[in-house]
């Protein structure tokens, strides 16, 4: 079978984009069908409730670091590949996986009583159990990632989401309470990995290459201390919240970061897996790798900048129509939370991209200081207060800026040049954006009730479009003349 062979084959043209359109559909639908789940089945339960389910995924955290991903990605990015390496990869997936829910087991009772949160002894055995009916599918989906079959991929995932939605509504409404959201997790687990297992012409065998390990050792390390570090970066918060205040802190804080980072996880999703399986086919050719990496960020530019800002401005009111004016209180940690993971972002686009070209050692070089330092911001909410906290942590993820556009000139082959022109024109039309929206919450229609949440949002799509169309119309125009003029 050709997708078992010793090469990857040779991009159509048109397949980059192609690539992208279907990873950001599925990461699209995806991300909507699980808000639109989460927010109904919120509606149901307590920020307590919330609190634990929180708490449970940020101490299980470890797990997902380990399994899955590292192994999945070392397969996919390599340029040959053979049947021992994808049954080497998922012996070794499956025995972690079994490893991590047997350490779950004996070490619940010890966090529990750490935290003083006696709930959490059945919830982190539940989801490690997650963990491992993943992992009996998951290296199917890099083998399907791989041959760049992502529209099957993408079918799958709508299915296990809308599986696991349903679940966890029906949960919810019949007063399962944080089970709930525990469920949703378990079933969504299971239905992908049956998908896969059946979609998928390559079917395992319980065997182990010690060559092949050697081999790919060195990326799985790399990758799994990149996520390590992610790990610190997105868990810690509702550790340090935890032990400082109470699960409803939590559940709030948790339901803002929810919010938040759905919209940053569709980017981040949408950029790594085409990255990984794209860009690795040219990570010899630093021309054509910067030209595949400037699709990506223009991509992120479009969309990312007016969403960010968009959900910065409006969160409150968003959270309080969609699942109730008691959860209202969440709406105040967005706008730090939207600076502090649009700056993350633009750092994962580039550590991924350093990943692509074999740099795993410069992209945890890259990643790991600032990880460091955002541990260390978190922790000093025990004295500065949480608010603070999430200020200055969004300051230094923006003030890392200019130290991923050098990385992105010297070793990526963006130009600083390059990177404005793709940049300019929807960054100037988010700022637009963000005043045309406050003053309209400044005016005399937002006074009387004329201007309503679904009023607002289409204006401010309609200025952000219009404003695009223009600065990209007179970019265009300057080009074309300035060609004319050459001749």
């Amino acid at each position: 079978m050709s997708d078992l062979g010793t090469e990857l084959a040779p991009l159509k043209p048109g397949a980059p984009i192609s690539v992208l359109a279907w990873s950001g559909l599925e990461s699209t639908c995806r991300q909507i069908l699980s808000l639109l789940f989460f927010f109904g089945t919120v509606r149901f339960l307590a920020p307590s409730d919330l609190g634990v389910f929180a708490l449970g995924v940020a101490l299980t955290g470890i797990f997902a670091i380990v399994i899955d991903e590292p192994i999945g990605e070392a397969l996919v990015q390599q340029h040959s590949i053979t049947t021992s390496d994808w049954d080497t990869g998922y012996t070794i997936n499956i025995a972690v996986a079994g490893l991590c829910l047997l350490l779950a087991c004996v070490a619940s009772t010890a966090l529990a009583n750490l935290l003083h949160e006696p709930l959490l002894k059945f919830v982190i055995p539940a989801l490690a159990l997650s963990s491992l009916i993943g992992a009996i599918g998951n290296i199917h989906k890099a083998w399907l990632s791989r041959s760049l079959k992502f529209r099957t991929i993408a079918q799958t995932a709508l299915i296990a989401q809308l599986f696991g939605g349903i679940i966890s509504l029906g949960a919810a409404a019949a007063g399962f309470g944080y089970w709930a959201l525990v469920l949703n997790v378990l079933a969504a687990a299971t239905v992908t990995s049956v998908a896969y297992r059946l979609v998928s012409t390559w079917k395992p065998r319980l065997r182990i290459d010690t060559n092949i390990i050697r081999a790919r050792a060195p990326y799985v390390g790399y990758s799994i201390a990149i996520r390590s570090l992610y790990l610190l970066r997105d868990q810690s918060l509702f550790v340090v919240a935890g032990s400082l205040g109470d699960l409803k802190t939590v559940g709030y804080l948790s339901l803002a970061m929810r919010v938040a980072r759905s919209l940053a996880q569709l980017f981040e999703e949408v950029t790594s897996r085409p990255m990984i399986s794209l860009i690795s086919r040219q990570q010899n050719d630093l021309a054509r790798f910067g030209e595949l990496l400037q699709t990506v960020l223009q991509v992120i530019g479009l969309l990312a900048f007016p969403s960010f800002i968009g959900l910065a401005e409006l969160g409150t009111p968003i959270i309080s129509t969609l699942i109730g004016p008691q959860w209202a209180a969440a709406g105040h940690y967005l706008p730090w939370i939207c600076a502090g993971l649009s700056g993350w972002l633009f750092l994962h686009v580039v550590a991924v991209a350093l990943r692509a070209r074999g740099l795993g050692r410069v992209a945890l070089c890259l990643t790991a200081p600032s990880i460091a330092v955002d541990v260390g911001i978190f922790a000093s909410a025990a004295f500065i207060g949480l608010d603070s906290a999430l200020m200055v942590w969004a300051a230094r993820a923006l003030l890392t800026l200019p130290l991923l556009i050098s990385v992105l000139s010297i070793r990526l082959g963006v130009s600083v040049r390059a990177l404005a022109r793709i940049w300019a024109a929807p960054a100037t039309a988010s700022v637009l954006m963000l005043l045309s929206l406050r003053w309209l919450a400044k005016s005399p229609l937002a006074d009387h009730g004329a201007l309503g949440l679904p009023e607002l949002i289409a204006t401010g799509a309609a200025v952000y479009g219009v404003a695009l169309l223009a600065l990209s119309w007179r970019s265009t125009r300057g080009k074309l003349l300035l060609g004319s003029y050459r001749r």
